[in-house]
């Protein structure tokens, strides 16, 4: 998703490592530890993703660096991380699929959030953004309603507080905003409670993901959070970019450009606390249920 890395398929990986010398490259597994003891592609060395901000200076400069996980969400994390360090690396580059591709299973359809192509002016963004917000509230709503497991249910609850949170910083932007308009802009909790929250690719709401709602709840919990940091580094890439459109294309200008750069940086806070989460779940026992 984030620019400065790229993404390399199984068997491309496959067809990298047996036409390269050992000391070209290293690959690196960011999932948990008894995840790793599972099994792992061969010759991966384990950091952990809550581990790898911290861990950076140990990828020898030069090198390729191949990062994956379960299914990619985690692995993108870390390459995120990676990019935005400023530290000098050689190529990197995601597995797609992660480990599940890399044995040959199916992976999961997640649902990913669309873009705001259609929309140029700076009260339509930030409305389209809190509408965004309730979408994810309402998807982690659900998954917490399906969900017997504690550590779950603690996730989802955080996530739930910190969607609604998160909605409010926006309000308070769009006020700014709104002030030279004609019309009052509504409370805060009487025009979220009346967006639809249907900014998920597709135009799906959250009601006809119900099947995968109900999967991903009783899966492993490691989907689930991969889910959630799927999601919130969507928004964080979309952010990103809006930034960057606001100051060079679409003429919005550089305060705009300043209050989604806060928005991203804020998303990318949220991805961190789902990444201290996943290292929480063997800690606490992730398959308990209640």
């Amino acid at each position: 998703m984030t620019a400065g890395y790229e993404t390399i398929t199984p068997e491309e990986l496959r067809h990298f490592t047996a036409s390269h010398d050992e000391a070209d490259y290293e690959i690196i597994d960011v999932r948990e530890p008894a995840e790793y003891r599972q099994g792992h592609v061969p010759g991966a060395r384990h950091i952990p993703v809550g581990e790898v901000e911290a861990r950076l200076d140990e990828l020898v400069p030069g090198r390729t660096h191949i990062f994956y996980c379960r299914s990619g969400a985690r692995s993108r994390a870390a390459l995120t991380f990676a990019v935005e360090s400023g530290l000098t690396f050689g190529p990197l580059y995601d597995l797609a699929g992660g480990i599940l591709a890399w044995d040959g299973h199916t992976v999961p359809d997640e649902p990913r959030l669309a873009t705001f192509a259609s929309v140029s002016d700076m009260r339509s963004l930030l409305l389209r953004a809190i509408d965004m917000e309730k979408a994810v509230h309402g998807l982690y709503t659900r998954v917490r309603e399906a969900s017997g497991r504690p550590v779950v249910c603690d996730l989802m609850d955080k996530l739930v507080g910190v969607e609604v949170a998160h909605a409010r910083v926006i309000y308070r932007e769009l006020r700014k905003w709104w002030a030279a308009a004609d019309g009052q802009l509504p409370p805060f909790e009487n025009l979220f409670e009346t967006l639809e929250g249907r900014v998920l690719e597709g135009g799906r709401s959250v009601d006809e993901l119900e099947p995968w709602i109900r999967s991903a709840s009783t899966g492993d919990c490691h989907e689930v959070a991969d889910l959630a940091l799927e999601l919130e580094f969507a928004a964080y890439d979309l952010y990103r970019n809006l930034a960057d459109e606001a100051v060079q294309g679409s003429g919005l200008g550089e305060d705009a450009g300043r209050v989604f750069l806060d928005l991203a940086s804020q998303e990318k806070a949220h991805a961190r606390m789902i990444v201290a989460a996943i290292a929480r779940f063997g800690e606490e026992g992730a398959d308990a249920t209640t």
